[in-house]
Parts: C-alpha cells; structure tokens; sequence
C-alpha cells in the first residue's frame, strides 16, 4: 500500500516551495533596486513584509496538513476529502499571503516613507509575480503529491464513498495554464511598460520566470489529464479483451477521478453480472443463462410446450440412515454432480432439486423445437443411467451398495413463469403435464424399469427411437391412463 505523506512532510513540501518563491521574488526586487536605483531600504522593507507573511503562512500550513495526522486514525469520508482538496486550499491560501505584502506597500509607502512611492509599482508587480508564480506551482506540486501519495493510500478505487464532494472541473487546469501564460504574464510586464519602468534585465527576468513556471505547469497539465487517460486507456483495453479484474487507480479528485470511479463501478457491475451468469450456469447451459440475463425471454407467466424429467433415488432413506450427514451430503454431491452434468450437456434446464430427486426442464425458456426438446431429455435419461453405471462399479470397487434410481419423462403444456413471493422467486414450471411426470417417475420401481416415458413424449421422439411399450396405467390425480414406453437399451 502507498504510505500516506506525514503532516510535517506536507508542512516541508510547502515550506521549500515558499522558499523557492522567495528566492525568485527577491531576486526581481534586488534587480529592480539596482537597475532603477532606489533606495536600498526597499530591499530591506521586501524581508520583513515577506518574513511576516511566512510568519503567518506557517501556522496556517500547519493547520491545512492536519487531515494528514486525523485521517490515520479516522478514515472518514471528511477528512479523506481533506486531503485531497488540499492543492486548492494551498493555492488559494498561498495567492493571498505573497499578494496581500504587495499590495499593502502603496498605502505604508504613502503614509509612512513617501521616498519609497518610487518602489510601488515594483512591489505590485512583484506581488503579483510571487503570488500566482508561486501559488500555481505549490498548486501543481501539491496536486502531484497527491497523485502519486495520497489518493492511491486513500481511494480504493471509488469515490462513492466520499459523496457528497466538490471535484475540480478538467477545464481548471487549462484555465490555469491560459490565465498564468495569457493574463498575468503579460499583463505584469505590459505594468512596467505603462509606468516606465520596463528595463530589459527587468523585462528578461520575469520572462524567464513565468517561462519557466509555465514549461511546469505544462507538463503537470499533461500529467494531470493523460494520466488517468492513460490508466483507463488500459483498462479498457483489458476489459475489451475479457478481463475484468483489474480497478483503475483514482489518482485526484477532478472530473477525470470521478470517470474513473464510475468507469470502475461499470467495471463491477459487468464482473457481478459475470459472476451471476457463472453462477447461474451451474444450474443451465450458458446459452440459456446469456438468453435470460439478457432480458430475450419474458419471465412473465406463459403457456409453453416442453419436456419435463424427474430423477430420483430408489430407497435414499433407507440408505441415508445408513451413513453420517457429512457421508450423507458428500455421497449427493457426487451424484447430483454426475446427473446435472447430463441435463446441462443436453441443453437442458435444472430447475429444482427435491431432496435426492432432480427436476429438469427441456425447453423453457429456450426451445430446440419440441420433438428435439424431447430427444434431448431422452438423451438425458440414458446418459444418467451409463453415468450410473459408472458409479455403481466405482461403489462395488469401494465395498458399497449400488444406486438404484427411477426417472420419468412426459412432454405436454406447462405454465413457464416466475412463481413465489416478492422477496424470493424462482422460474419454473407448474401444471398437470409436470405433475404426471413425477407420477411416471415413481411407477418406474413398480414396473422394474430405469426409465419411462409417456406416450406424449414417445410420438415426439419419433419411430426411429429404439422404444418398448410396457403398459397403460393409471396415474394418481389424472381420470385417463397413460401410455408408458422404455428404451430399448439391446436394440440401441
């Protein structure tokens, strides 16, 4: 994690740059005594009213870098805020201490000592040289701490949790840069101009200064704005490419710090969205699960054509008194997972799971046509009882007693839709066709077979299925019988 900067480094920071700023001021004032020559009690009197306003200047900085202290204990969304905001508060707090020494010199110089009225214009034009020259770079040095220190230690990625906030507006930074370069530069030296005291070394010197002030604030611009550029440049990139796991890094509290933070909210909502539709594909096909979440299937209440199966394990309570629960819950999992396995490798639904016995769907919400629909539930069937087989000679390997299971499929109506409470609903599907499959399932032990099928489903899977009709019972719940058919497992 990046460590957050130290109040009294922050008091540092501010501290060199005041120096700086100093040195560049006082260097115009020395030139302008010595090219225009005035008294050298005007150097003297730049000291000490700068020196007061360093006096003034520390404590205030003291007090601007205490969020840097707080929020280590306390976190808050308040003092995070802080210590973000903190380059506006140190440009603004900075344009008055170096401008208010200027602008007060005309009124002491009048009233005080009328000899240094000749070194007004000078302190006003070295007022406003020191006030935006050195306010703008403490600005962008703040703003470039922040940058890389602080907002990485303190914004994990959003800044939702800071609402509500004021972010600076992008256009600020050009704003800065135009007003620095196009304004104040050239309206200080065309003040020498006007009043006649434009010397050339004066002239030079302020070029040279707000040149060199404005070459940084360029590249601190170009940092500010194509930096964060470049990160969701990245990421984006990235995301085109299937990767969602990465968080842009929120470097500052601006327009482009917010993009960033609603990009990375964009960001997990996809990654939620693809955790769901995994998830959701443990219990469907993928396709069925795109074909939902995409919103193409109306999960109103509708009539629908479909097969339905129902598997169950023969004599499960028996065999459940036999084991532990953790034996119990183990041995499940690994049968579900072969029987699951076979309903989705066949395009089907897994609706719900009923103790030991699996309902599945075959074409809601998606068909494949209702004669594939119903082939690929008698797929299903056969492809749970090889699975089956496969379990029973790895259980007599293991010294344990085989599985017996039943399953029924019957083809008909059924009323597709979302079913339950406000607060907890499912899809599936309710109606006689499913309630006679589930009696076909539980005839399956009476007549011997694995698997039955009605003869609804046995016109639709068609003559060139391998089928045995066995009988025509009746079924509880229904007046007319049914027709059940099995697979002819020697002819296929």
């Amino acid at each position: 994690m990046t460590p957050l900067p130290t109040r009294l480094g922050i008091v540092a920071l501010l501290g060199a740059l005041s120096v700086a700023g100093f040195l560049t001021v006082g260097g115009y004032v020395w030139l302008a005594v010595h090219e225009l020559g005035l008294s050298d009690h005007v150097l003297r009197y730049f000291l000490v009213s700068f020196g007061i306003s360093a006096l003034i200047g520390a404590p205030l900085s003291w007090y601007l870098a205490r969020p840097f202290d707080v929020v280590r204990e306390d976190p808050s969304p308040q003092n995070v805020r802080d210590c973000l905001r903190l380059g506006p508060r140190v440009f603004a707090l900075t344009i008055w201490l170096w401008l208010l020494p200027c602008l007060l010199f005309p009124i002491l110089s009048h009233t005080i000592q009328p000899e240094f009225q000749e070194a007004n214009v000078q302190f006003v034009v070295a007022g406003m040289t020191a006030s935006f020259i050195v306010g703008v770079t403490a600005y962008y040095a703040v703003l470039r701490v922040i940058r890389s220190r602080v907002a990485p230690a303190l914004v994990a990625g959003s800044l939702d949790t800071l609402e509500p906030f004021e972010h600076t507006r992008i256009w600020t930074h050009i704003a800065i840069l135009l007003l620095l370069l196009g304004v104040i530069s050239p309206a200080t030296i065309a003040t020498l101009v006007w009043t006649g005291h434009a010397t050339p070394a004066l002239v030079a010197y302020l070029a040279v200064d707000y040149g060199l002030v404005g070459l940084f604030v360029g590249l601190e611009v170009m940092a500010a704005v194509s930096g964060p550029i470049g990160v969701l440049q990245r990421h984006m990139e990235a995301v085109r490419t299937g990767e969602l796991g990465g968080v842009a890094e929120i470097t500052q509290l601006d327009t482009l710090g917010v993009l960033t933070s609603r990009y990375n909210s964009m960001v997990e909502g996809l990654r939620q969205r693809e955790i769901i539709r995994e998830t959701f594909g443990r219990y469907v096909t993928h396709q069925v699960a795109e074909e939902i979440l995409s919103g193409r299937i109306e999960l109103g209440g509708e009539r629908r054509q479909a097969t339905v199966l129902f598997a169950d394990i023969r004599g499960f309570t028996e065999l459940s008194e036999q084991l532990s629960p953790e034996e119990v819950v183990a041995f499940l999992n690994e049968y579900l997972g072969h029987m699951v396995e076979c309903v989705l490798d066949n395009g089907g639904v897994l609706d719900k799971f009923i103790g030991d016995a699996i309902m599945a769907l075959f074409g809601v919400p998606v068909t494949m046509g209702i004669q594939e629909d119903a082939r690929a539930a008698l797929r299903c069937a056969n492809e749970m009882s090889d699975r089956l087989a496969t379990m029973n000679a790895d259980r007599e390997a293991r010294g344990l007693p085989p599985i017996q299971i039943g399953i029924g499929i019957h083809s008909g109506e059924v009323i597709a839709g979302n079913i339950g409470a406000p607060k907890r609903m499912e899809y599936t599907v309710v109606g006689d066709t499913v309630n006679v499959c589930s009696r076909i399932e539980g005839l399956t032990k009476r007549l011997g077979h694995q698997i039955l099928l009605s003869d609804a489903t046995a016109r639709l899977v068609g003559p060139d299925t391998p089928l045995v009709e066995l009988d025509t019972l009746p079924v509880k719940g229904r007046k007319r019988p049914v027709r059940l058919f099995t697979v002819d497992r020697e002819a296929s």
